[in-house]
């Protein structure tokens, strides 16, 4: 019965069924998906939540995960900062918070403040029970054991042992995934992507990531972050005149952009108003947006800045497409705020790379999804898919409530 119960929710987590809909996908009669969602709905994992449209005579009752009695608690660490937001069953955010800091946060004031969001949360909705904590993070991370290894940008994030150290404060299951992962986790769910294709999710941030699904199955590597490219590792070949090789690192994440913009600005010869709005942007991800918008009017310094990145990372990608093959590329991250002009112009330079073959059979699109909360719904996906696998989930123990 337990596996059944398994079954039940991951197939509501994708879409309301009916019952004849969940005895079919569970393979099992009526009868006995009747008891084990009569048990569901009873522990509050499962509720109806409306009726299937009519064919003719009574439509059926759709169930679907109940969003009003569990909460998972996503975290998303940034570096600088941490995003934070309890999740409902069915996805939704039913609190945020986001703790802001000038410098990368430390591992310790990490621990402390997820800490104190969970408490906080259970205190506000006491009414509901939370589940646990699903934790997404850059870097290099040891899947079995949840100790991060690395983050490359922050030199006090090594060999740190964040699973152990969130269940010793709180006594509640924590798992520990890759940011960019987590990303195309929500898209692939969202975005009704097929499922069993070979694919490629590109992440575009802080720096450079390919998430890779082959088969349908997700590859994370045996340090959690299979397809990381970076921002520190890459060249573009010696220029002729035998300066320094080009790094990639120079434009291949959206401070790097958006510091390329500021020093370029410097080098004018005369201030403009425009480039000083952009540069006063509050924060990183507006600045690089309004970048972006100020290439696609034409300006004459962010349009040849942009045309640099898109050259160089087209480079990128095309390399990987080449080896991996796959039937998708999904663009997402901060690429997937391309404008129209720009991203085609983007897809065009990867696929003028490409030996025909592959250029030809590639989709290549950018993402659906585009949110602040966007990890976080991702992560929270990944610990309900692990959470439910425990023996008789519905009755959890030692859970905040």
């Amino acid at each position: 019965m337990a596996q059944l119960h398994v079954t039940i929710v991951r197939s509501l987590s994708a879409q309301p069924l009916s019952l004849a809909d969940l005895a079919a996908a569970a393979q099992v009669s009526l009868p006995t998906l009747q008891r084990a969602v009569k048990d569901l709905t009873e522990a509050g994992w499962v509720r109806a939540v409306g009726r299937a449209a009519t064919t003719g005579g009574r439509p059926a009752v759709l169930y679907g995960l109940d969003a009003s009695t569990h909460l998972i608690i996503g975290a998303h660490l940034q570096l600088p900062g941490v995003r934070l937001a309890a999740v409902t069953l069915t996805g939704d955010v039913l609190d945020e918070h986001q703790i802001e800091n000038g410098v990368a946060t430390s591992p310790d004031e990490v621990v402390r403040e997820i800490a104190a969001y969970v408490e906080r949360v259970a205190h506000r909705y006491p009414a509901r029970t939370v589940l646990g904590i699903g934790l997404a993070a850059p870097g290099f991370i040891d899947m079995a054991s949840g100790e991060i290894l690395g983050i490359g940008r922050v030199a006090s994030w090594q060999h740190f042992p964040i699973k152990a150290r969130l269940v010793a404060a709180l006594g509640l299951p924590v798992i520990v995934g890759n940011d960019v992962d987590s990303m195309a986790v929500a898209e692939l769910q969202q975005g009704r992507i097929p499922a069993g294709q070979n694919l490629i999710y590109l992440g575009f941030a802080e720096g450079f990531k390919a998430s890779l699904f082959l088969g349908g199955q997700r590859y994370c590597g045996p340090f959690g972050n299979a397809g990381n490219i970076g921002s520190t590792v890459l060249f573009c070949g010696q220029p002729a005149d035998g300066s320094a090789p080009r790094q990639v690192q120079k434009i291949a994440s959206v401070r790097a952009v958006c510091q390329a913009f500021d020093e370029r600005v410097s080098d004018a010869p005369s201030s403009n108003p425009a480039h000083a709005a952009i540069r006063s942007a509050g924060d990183l991800a507006s600045k690089f947006q309004r970048i972006l918008e100020a290439a696609e009017a034409g300006d004459s310094l962010c349009a040849p800045l942009v045309a640099e990145m898109i050259a160089l990372l087209a480079v990128v990608v095309a390399n990987l497409l080449n080896t991996i093959q796959p039937n998708l590329l999904i663009i997402g991250g901060a690429l997937s705020d391309l404008p129209l002009r720009l991203f085609n112009e983007f897809e065009t330079a990867i696929r003028g790379y490409l030996p025909q073959p592959i250029a030809n059979y590639v989709l290549i699109q950018r993402a659906r999804l585009s949110s602040p909360n966007l990890v976080i719904a991702g992560i929270a996906r990944e610990f309900l898919e692990q959470y439910v696998v425990q023996e008789d989930f519905f009755q959890p123990e030692g859970a905040i409530s």
